[in-house]
């Protein structure tokens, strides 16, 4: 599902940029691509970012949560100021936003991550079976060379 929900963003996104460029040539007013630029180089930063922030380990994941959400709110309001995204007195709808795009985000890994728990529970799983019949393999082997 995550894989289809990725596919799903990244055309819309295409489809976005594509809009915009076009719009752009024909009426020769740029506004709208700049602004998707804007936001594609804040989403660069902030996977950038996350890149770094993946490096760092600390015993309490909550911790390790808002060190990387408060990176992502620093990257988005510091390129929002740069871009003039807000007025300084609507900057809490910047952080509304930032609020529910990482939440959604969040929600997504979880999900992800526990797909590939469940698959490597799976192939756990598969592995013993395969190591049991072996064994049994085996004493079945030392049996009949015992009755021998």
């Amino acid at each position: 599902m995550k894989a289809f929900i990725k596919q799903c963003l990244i055309t819309f996104s295409l489809i976005i940029i594509a809009v915009y460029l076009v719009f752009g040539f024909i009426n020769w007013c740029w506004n709208d691509f700049n602004f998707a630029m804007q936001v594609l180089v804040t989403t660069v930063v902030i996977y950038l970012g996350r890149f770094v922030s993946d490096k760092f380990k600390s015993s309490y994941h909550i911790f390790e949560i808002l060190v990387e959400f408060a990176m992502v709110l620093t990257v988005v309001l510091t390129f929002g100021w740069i871009f003039k995204w807000y007025q300084l007195s609507y900057a809490w709808i910047i952080v509304l936003i930032v609020v529910m795009v990482y939440t959604a985000s969040y929600i997504l890994d979880i999900a992800r991550t526990k797909k590939n728990v469940d698959f490597i529970n799976k192939q756990i799983m598969v592995r013993k079976e395969r190591i049991a019949q072996h064994i049994g393999t085996q004493d079945s082997r030392l049996d009949q060379e015992d009755n021998q």
